[in-house]
């Protein structure tokens, strides 16, 4: 991996690196091509890691905090004098002073090199899309679907009351293996030193990068020159596409907040009603084989899946929101866990949930009818971006009418216009059976398989069994062949 012109690519020398480095996408890329055996992404970054704990590789930090991850996150080579022996777990601390050698102290100081490190560089972690045949979520059986994969592997229900009753408050676990969901740096605004006084500011983005969710980059300024701000975020943009990237401004907080008070009477959201598909009585009835408990968050899956059909991805980052450690800051008021915006940046979504005792399926289940909670009080509420000027558009976000377009066509598929809706629904209860019955047969098979060579196992130990019997059955007979001989 080394060696030069065939090993992986380093990065070119810059102040603050040492010559050895690399990114962790780039180690991948080039051990799934040169090595035997290694075919996956799970497979390379395994070895990786064996390599990270072994001190043959290190991250750029020195902190041995950071493990091994897919992305644009930089390692090193660490000098050859440490891959004889393995790290251990507390590093040396004998440079701390003696007042700071306790464990805690050593945890921290780790942490300290790690954040002291990217908040010069920025390092985004790179996570897969799911791929293949994509089961409906919200026909998951009632013993998984509170731990049911959501768009990714981690995002599981609050085991709260509270979360129980809202879909909404869904959350990612702290041991999912992601880094933290947003991360800091400090930029030079003015890198060519066009002004002579300093120019920084505090970029503040999302330290995953996952394809069902959008990407988010804040800045924060306080010194800083309003146009060589805009020029950098120009540049920016100007090489997005290039890159497989659309970039567009949002604001902070797209929805009124009548807890903070940031309501505007003038850019108030369009409520889009969603009506039934053919057939269902109400909204209780499109799930009524399943537990009632569980109906609430299948409602949500299945207007969630809407919005996927539309091009709708999550407003939310991806990664831990709940890990306790220096390097997570609170969550921004713009954090919905029920938000989506357009992959265009035209609009938003937020999907209307029930919240506490208005929960219609919990209701439901103490024995009322319900006809007042039909599947007309389901909807979105819709929000175009209004900081998506003339000077921004482009091909990627389509002409000033694109975000009625859309917003007409999401109104006609609730509405059930041409049977639409109810064309979606058959479809997905389709696709449930055909990959529930495909999921049955191969646990036949493999049932079948483990059978055969069960059988196979015991047929060898009979074959043995008697062998020895013959062989002892012989014996005895040349025994009493020579006694009888003797006698004679």
């Amino acid at each position: 991996m080394m060696e030069s012109g065939k090993g992986v690519s380093f990065l070119p020398e810059m102040k603050g690196l040492k010559l050895s480095s690399f990114l962790s996408v780039e180690a991948i890329s080039w051990i799934k091509q040169h090595l035997d055996g290694i075919t996956s992404n799970e497979q390379a970054i395994h070895l990786c890691q064996k390599m990270v704990e072994a001190g043959i590789i290190e991250h750029a930090s020195e902190s041995v905090k950071q493990k091994f991850l897919e992305g644009f996150i930089i390692f090193c080579f660490a000098p050859k004098s440490s891959w004889a022996e393995k790290k251990d777990d507390i590093p040396d601390t004998s440079k701390l002073p003696v007042s700071h050698r306790s464990s805690i102290d050593v945890e921290r100081f780790e942490l300290d090199l790690l954040r002291e490190f990217q908040s010069e560089w920025f390092e985004v972690a790179i996570w897969p899309s799911r791929t293949g045949d994509d089961f409906p979520e919200f026909f998951a059986p009632d013993e998984v679907i509170e731990s049911f994969p959501v768009g990714s592997p981690n995002r599981k229900l609050s085991q709260t009351r509270s979360a129980r009753r809202s879909p909404g408050r869904l959350h990612l676990e702290s041991d999912c293996g992601c880094g933290p969901a947003y991360k800091f740096v400090t930029l030079d605004a003015d890198p060519h030193h066009k002004n002579q006084r300093p120019e920084t500011c505090i970029v503040r983005y999302h330290g995953n990068f996952c394809t069902h969710h959008a990407f988010q980059i804040e800045l924060h300024w306080i010194a800083a020159t309003g146009s060589i701000v805009n020029n950098m975020v120009q540049s920016w943009t100007r090489k997005a596409p290039s890159c497989g990237f659309h970039k567009v401004p949002v604001p902070v907080s797209p929805f009124p907040d009548p807890a903070g008070r940031n309501v505007d009477p003038f850019r108030l959201p369009l409520f889009i009603s969603f009506n039934l598909p053919e057939g269902a009585a109400d909204a209780c009835s499109l799930f009524r084989e399943f537990e009632p408990s569980t109906r609430n968050l299948r409602m949500f899956l299945f207007l969630e899946a809407i919005l996927q059909r539309f091009g709708f991805i999550r407003d939310t980052p991806y990664g831990s929101m709940h890990v306790s450690s220096p390097m997570v800051q609170m969550t921004p008021v713009q954090c919905r866990a029920h938000d989506y915006v357009h992959t265009s940046g035209v609009a938003f979504v937020r999907i209307s949930t029930w919240e506490d005792d208005n929960d219609p399926f919990m209701n439901d289940q103490h024995g009322s009818i319900m006809d007042q909670h039909s599947g007309r009080y389901w909807g979105f509420y819709w929000m175009p971006n209004h900081m998506l000027t003339r000077r921004w558009r482009s091909a990627g976000t389509g002409d000033k009418g694109s975000e009625s377009k859309l917003r007409i066509e999401l109104e006609d598929f609730c509405a059930d216009k041409n049977g639409v809706l109810t064309k979606f629904w058959e479809s997905c209860t389709v696709t449930a059976r055909r990959l529930l019955q495909k999921g049955v047969e191969e646990e036949d098979k493999i049932s079948l398989k483990e059978t055969d060579e069960g059988g196979c196992e015991m047929n060898r130990v009979e074959e043995s069994d008697s062998t020895n019997l013959g062989s002892s059955t012989d014996s005895s007979d040349k025994l009493l062949a020579l006694q009888s001989e003797k006698e004679k």
